[in-house]
């Protein structure tokens, strides 16, 4: 998808140059060839102190906050907000195509998910799951993944139609 449709969302302020992006990540030790790096500041290390090795690394955009001096950067008031509307752009919507039930309370959350699954799985709903115990989708038991929206970008559990997905956490991650 070309940088100008994943930044649509985004900014009304469209750079110069229009690269075709295949993959967004704010891991610099991800970045390949056709990437968007996304400088996110963290705790420990911010991310614009990584846009040079991104690029090296083959990243055809940088979005950062601050200037980074790169002639590929696109600069944006928010990354973060930036990396979540250009990732659903990338993947063409998928929280449109899914149902989300999320559970929260101080004891039985895992066990509320999993009998809820078991519900809409009886009723032919297509369903996938994400708890501390194990990530589903249908009745495949997906890697223990931290943080587990990692395996929504590869379409793990939206592009397998419409359904529900139950999701036990805590109430600070909701």
């Amino acid at each position: 998808m070309r940088l100008s449709e994943l930044l649509r969302r985004v900014t009304p302020e469209l750079p110069d140059f229009d690269p075709e992006i295949t993959f967004i990540t704010d891991d610099s030790r991800k970045v390949k060839p056709g990437c968007a790096f996304v400088c996110i500041r963290g705790n420990h290390i911010d991310g614009h102190t990584l846009a040079a090795k991104a690029v090296e690394s083959g990243a055809a955009a940088v979005i950062a906050q601050a200037d980074t001096g790169l002639s590929c950067q696109v600069l944006v008031p928010d990354t973060r907000a930036a990396y979540s509307l250009m990732c659903e752009a990338l993947f063409h919507d998928p929280a449109q195509r899914l149902h989300l039930i999320g559970i929260t309370g101080t004891n039985g959350k895992t066990t509320s998910a999993f009998l809820i699954k078991e519900i809409l799985d009886a009723a032919g709903y297509r369903t996938g799951l994400i708890g501390t115990v194990q990530n589903m989708a249908g009745d495949e038991v997906l890697p223990d993944i931290f943080p587990p929206f990692r395996f929504f970008p590869a379409g793990r559990l939206s592009d397998r139609g419409p359904g529900a997905r139950t999701a036990a956490g805590g109430g600070a991650a909701l």
